[in-house]
């Protein structure tokens, strides 16, 4: 479901300021995402199906997806992080980040961030562009970075 970028944003139009354990055990801090490419956070479950059948999705469209930077978030356990990254082979994408939310920070800047799947699509301005929320169409994503 394509949802307009003001209605579930909370506290930001822009990318929050929040730290991302990565799988190797180093910290990210989203700050320092470069601008110049759109910047998508997929807040995730790694026991999720649908969390799992958008993680297919967006694989089956990396090509056309590849000048987006995808931030994957999960609160879930490090061990299950890992694992979800490893059965989706994410480590092969140069623009694939995978890690945790320990301070449960996403949540704190979009109301319906819990209910997962959650994706935030950022511009190349680092600005909201819009929210998706159960489903992901690779099509209809790159139309609206168009705009």
């Amino acid at each position: 479901m394509l949802i307009s970028c003001n209605s579930t944003a909370t506290n930001t139009n822009e990318i929050p300021d929040f730290n991302i354990l990565l799988t190797d055990s180093s910290n990210f801090k989203t700050s320092s995402i470069p601008q110049g490419n759109p910047v998508a956070f997929v807040f995730f479950h790694p026991e999720c199906d649908e969390c799992q059948n958008e993680t297919r999705d967006i694989i089956n469209n990396i090509d056309k997806l590849k000048k987006i930077n995808f931030y994957f978030i999960s609160v879930a356990s490090f061990k299950d992080i890992k694992s979800f990254k490893e059965q989706f082979g994410l480590t092969k994408y140069s623009n694939i980040v995978v890690g945790k939310d320990n301070m449960f920070s996403f949540p704190k800047f979009f109301e319906d961030a819990n209910k997962i799947p959650f994706i935030a699509i950022f511009n190349r301005e680092r600005k909201l562009k819009l929210i998706l929320k159960g489903g992901f169409n690779a099509d209809e994503v790159l139309e609206e970075l168009k705009k």
